[in-house]
């Protein structure tokens, strides 16, 4: 970063500072997290760096949400999320709907939630990104939850946790967070044999068939961006069996 600084290179110094951040973030050190992605936002609002300013805001949102200041956090989400919009970074869109979504079940408004979560999930099924549908898995787990779907959170949660570990991604502050809130009631209000086996049945599950768990869940037919997402979910389901080898 002293190098950029010295060589005037803001967008440099910018991109140094998020990075250091998220080291500060992994290690623990809040304050020194917010300090420099507060720097590098301000950096990036300079230059008016559209993307910068969204990913610095994004990452000021889970530094909050790591904090449980969701009061704070979603604001932040909110405008990183119309900015990935403007950007048309569909990868990025559908991260800060989950970040949102997880936000707003920390706020209480669990409709809200699973709507974001949903459109999140929908997006990331076109992508095929495995990392992002895995939070809106346990996004969609610990609505289950809320329901009181013991069962269907547990295999939720084991599907999510399956999904991460199949492309070697390990889970990040804000959503350790958000799934070690919602697994620890879970293991408050189910017997450990019946959680256990209904993660590992989890853990069996597809990404499709996890998103057709999750659809079964109490309330979700009322829901548009459920539907959106269950008709995707149906077409590649489709798509992915007419692409795989015949059985020998």
């Amino acid at each position: 970063m002293a190098a950029g600084q010295e060589a005037g290179d803001k967008q440099g110094v910018a991109l140094s500072s998020r990075g250091l951040g998220l080291v500060a973030m992994q290690l623990g050190d809040t304050a020194g997290a917010r300090r420099y992605f507060e720097s590098g936002l301000a950096i990036s609002r300079e230059l008016d760096d559209k993307f910068g300013i969204a990913i610095s805001l994004s990452f000021l949102g889970d530094l909050a949400r790591t904090e449980k200041d969701f009061t704070r956090a979603r604001p932040l989400f909110e405008e990183s999320l119309g900015l990935f919009r403007q950007l048309d970074n569909k990868s990025a869109v559908s991260d800060a709907l989950n970040n949102l979504g997880a936000t707003c079940f920390g706020e209480c408004e669990f409709g809200l939630a699973k709507e974001y979560f949903a459109e999140a999930a929908d997006i990331a099924l076109d992508l095929v990104n495995k990392m992002t549908i895995s939070y809106s898995i346990d996004g969609f787990a610990a609505i289950a939850l809320e329901n009181g779907e013991l069962d269907r959170a547990a295999r939720l949660c084991g599907a999510a946790e399956a999904l991460r570990d199949s492309i070697g991604y390990k889970i990040e502050p804000a959503e350790e967070v958000f799934r070690t809130a919602y697994l620890e009631r879970l293991r408050a209000r189910m017997p450990a044999e019946d959680l256990i086996s209904a993660v590992e049945q989890g853990r069996a599950l597809s990404p499709y068939e996890s998103i057709e768990i999750a659809l079964e869940s109490a309330g979700s037919s009322d829901s548009p961006a459920m539907a959106r997402l269950s008709e995707n979910g149906k077409r590649m389901a489709v798509r992915i069996s007419k692409a795989a080898p015949p059985d020998e």
